[in-house]
Protein backbone atom coordinates (compact mmCIF):
# COMPACT_ATOMS: atom_id res chain seq x y z
CA UNK A 1 0.00 0.00 0.00
CA UNK A 2 3.25 2.42 0.95
CA UNK A 3 5.33 0.88 -1.62
CA UNK A 4 6.85 -1.05 1.40
CA UNK A 5 6.83 -4.96 0.13
CA UNK A 6 4.96 -7.25 2.08
CA UNK A 7 6.21 -9.69 4.83
CA UNK A 8 5.69 -12.66 6.47
CA UNK A 9 5.72 -11.83 10.05
CA UNK A 10 8.77 -13.62 12.09
CA UNK A 11 6.49 -15.33 14.44
CA UNK A 12 5.05 -17.45 11.76
CA UNK A 13 8.17 -17.46 9.87
CA UNK A 14 10.32 -19.17 11.93
CA UNK A 15 8.41 -22.60 12.85
CA UNK A 16 8.76 -22.88 8.40
CA UNK A 17 11.80 -22.57 8.17
CA UNK A 18 12.72 -24.67 11.53
CA UNK A 19 10.89 -27.56 9.73
CA UNK A 20 13.11 -27.23 6.34
CA UNK A 21 15.81 -28.24 8.24
CA UNK A 22 15.39 -31.80 10.24
CA UNK A 23 17.60 -31.61 13.21
CA UNK A 24 18.01 -35.49 12.95
CA UNK A 25 18.72 -38.58 11.32
CA UNK A 26 14.67 -39.81 12.32
CA UNK A 27 12.98 -36.64 10.98
CA UNK A 28 15.19 -36.83 7.78
CA UNK A 29 14.00 -40.41 7.66
CA UNK A 30 10.90 -39.42 8.22
CA UNK A 31 11.03 -36.53 4.99
CA UNK A 32 12.47 -39.06 3.03
CA UNK A 33 9.40 -41.61 3.59
CA UNK A 34 7.20 -38.75 3.06
CA UNK A 35 8.86 -37.94 -0.34
CA UNK A 36 9.53 -41.62 -1.58
CA UNK A 37 6.80 -43.56 -0.54
CA UNK A 38 9.01 -45.52 1.74
CA UNK A 39 12.40 -45.54 3.60
CA UNK A 40 14.73 -47.37 0.99
CA UNK A 41 16.37 -44.22 -0.55
CA UNK A 42 17.35 -43.21 3.23
CA UNK A 43 18.80 -46.86 4.23
CA UNK A 44 20.06 -46.70 0.59
CA UNK A 45 21.82 -43.31 1.69
CA UNK A 46 22.49 -44.35 4.94
CA UNK A 47 23.90 -47.85 4.08
CA UNK A 48 26.37 -46.17 1.93
CA UNK A 49 27.64 -43.46 4.46
CA UNK A 50 28.08 -46.53 6.51
CA UNK A 51 30.02 -47.92 4.47
CA UNK A 52 32.44 -45.14 4.19
CA UNK A 53 31.34 -44.67 0.58
CA UNK A 54 30.11 -40.64 0.96
CA UNK A 55 32.34 -38.30 1.28
CA UNK A 56 33.22 -34.40 1.43
CA UNK A 57 29.54 -33.53 2.17
CA UNK A 58 28.43 -29.85 2.65
CA UNK A 59 24.80 -28.38 1.98
CA UNK A 60 23.98 -24.70 1.37
CA UNK A 61 20.12 -24.10 2.07
CA UNK A 62 18.41 -26.98 -0.20
CA UNK A 63 21.35 -27.73 -1.99
CA UNK A 64 23.45 -30.72 -0.59
CA UNK A 65 26.42 -32.09 -2.39
CA UNK A 66 28.93 -34.78 -1.60
CA UNK A 67 31.58 -37.16 -3.72
CA UNK A 68 30.08 -40.68 -3.84
CA UNK A 69 31.87 -43.83 -4.64
CA UNK A 70 30.45 -46.97 -5.53
CA UNK A 71 30.65 -49.54 -3.04
CA UNK A 72 31.58 -53.04 -5.37
CA UNK A 73 33.93 -50.11 -7.10
CA UNK A 74 35.64 -48.00 -4.44
CA UNK A 75 38.16 -46.30 -7.19
CA UNK A 76 35.29 -45.16 -9.23
CA UNK A 77 33.97 -41.78 -7.54
CA UNK A 78 30.75 -39.56 -8.84
CA UNK A 79 30.24 -36.22 -7.94
CA UNK A 80 26.06 -36.17 -7.10
CA UNK A 81 24.48 -33.24 -6.05
CA UNK A 82 20.59 -33.40 -4.41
Amino acid sequence: MNGEPDTIPEKLLVPIIQLCFPASSDDIRIYSCLANGNADEFNEGENLYNCGAVRDVFQIGYLLSATVSDINFPQVLNSRTI
